[in-house]
């Protein structure tokens, strides 16, 4: 999950203004024990709902596809003191 959050506030814009809301992981293979590439782009841009389609490929095949649904962040309240 950390990965995800990361690689979504890093490489995509707005990843400031938005988290995660929600996450679906379709595992397809089983993982084998060599190296692992990560493939990221937008399933879905947008300024209300954003929805990154992450995929970690081996061997040619992939293995897990990842798909963030990011929402913008709540305004914040104001802090008062009393």
């Amino acid at each position: 999950m950390v990965l995800v959050v990361r690689l979504g506030r890093e490489r995509f814009e707005g990843g400031e203004e938005m988290h995660v809301a929600r996450l679906t992981v379709e595992l397809l293979r089983p993982v084998p024990l060599v190296p692992l590439s990560v493939t990221l782009r937008w399933a879905r841009p947008g300024r209300k709902v954003q929805i990154v389609d992450l995929r970690w490929i081996a061997l040619a095949a992939t293995l897990a596809a990842l798909l963030p649904t990011r929402l913008p962040l709540p305004p914040r309240a104001p802090i008062f003191d009393a």
